[in-house]
């Protein structure tokens, strides 16, 4: 599947899909925007679309769909952050699949869906973890339950569509400088008051946005690729690594740790997001080759400004 192709992308307008966009039109590729509101433009999409939850996405025309829609994890997880959190990434995935079903009828409609999870859904390894891969099981934990049933939507959904290609997308931390966290980590080490979180041997999987965006394009060209897919770079480090990694690329000394019980205090349940332990690798894209594939040149390039840009895949 290396023509041009006519793809759509939900959650467009948020870090991951504003870069994907971006290399879809540098590769020839008509990238359809949905967007909450009519008239939104979005550089890179060569059209937007209407999509909210009281308007169902036209998707009958695409050749692949692109879920990326959730509401942001990085805030304190009250009982209410919580239920966005899950409602935004869950209803979004019913409403598409739903109109998927309605559209791919008679082998019309788009034969590929991309959707997005994370891999939170593996839950805490602890500091002594053997490499896992797609077929471990779900953890234990709020992200990990949100990721089951948010991956459980679309496939179950996807069952009921003949010649639907359906890929559960397992997002590692990414890497960028134009969102996510690196922005936010920017701040205390330009002060000086930077450090590893915990005691800092907690695992972390990684990925570079340039390279996150490079592996959706790749999996919708691969037929044979399907299922659970870890989206990580090939060499995950402890925190200890990637702060001091992130320090050198800063331009700052490492001085100041934050102790596990002061991040709880601060961040409460959500600490578990930069104290968990994941060691992941994948074992379905070992013919993808990665821009970045260790986390000295990933953050180098992901504390630049403006964001170098790869645009092929």
């Amino acid at each position: 599947m290396n023509e041009n192709l006519k793809i759509g992308v939900i959650g467009a307008s948020g870090f991951i899909g504003k870069h994907l966009l971006e290399l879809l039109r540098a590769n020839g590729h008509h990238a359809v925007a949905f967007t909450r509101r009519s008239g939104v433009f979005l550089e890179g999409a060569a059209e937007t679309r209407v999509f909210n939850m009281e308007r169902a996405p036209v998707i009958g025309d695409l050749d692949a769909v692109v879920n990326l829609a959730g509401s942001p994890i990085l805030r304190r997880w009250s009982a209410k952050a919580k239920k966005q959190i899950l409602d935004s990434r869950v209803l979004p995935t019913r409403k598409i699949l739903r109109t998927l079903a309605n559209t791919c009828v008679g082998g019309q409609g788009p034969t590929v869906l991309v959707n997005a999870s994370g891999i939170g859904f593996y839950g805490d390894q602890g500091p002594n973890a053997q490499v896992i891969t797609e077929s471990a099981p779900p953890g234990f934990g709020f992200l990990a339950r949100t990721a089951a049933i948010w991956e459980n939507e679309a496939v179950q959904g996807a069952a009921e569509i003949p010649n639907l290609r359906t890929i559960t997308l397992r997002i590692g931390f990414v890497i960028g400088p134009d969102g996510g966290a690196i922005p936010l980590m920017r701040t205390p080490f330009k002060c000086f008051m930077g450090g590893y979180l915990g005691n800092g041997h907690q695992w972390m999987s990684w990925i570079h946005v340039t390279d996150l965006a490079r592996l959706i394009l790749f999996i919708i060209q691969s037929p044979g690729i399907e299922g659970p897919v870890n989206a990580v770079a090939p060499k995950p480090v402890t925190n200890r690594e990637f702060t001091k990694a992130f320090a050198k690329a800063v331009h700052r000394p490492a001085l100041f740790p934050v102790p596990g019980f002061l991040l709880r205090l601060i961040l409460g349940e959500m600490a578990e997001l930069v104290l968990s332990s994941h060691r992941v690798a994948s074992e379905k894209i070992s013919e993808f080759s990665f821009v970045y594939p260790d986390v000295v040149s990933a953050l180098q390039a992901g504390c630049e400004k403006p964001a170098r840009f790869i645009s092929s895949i």
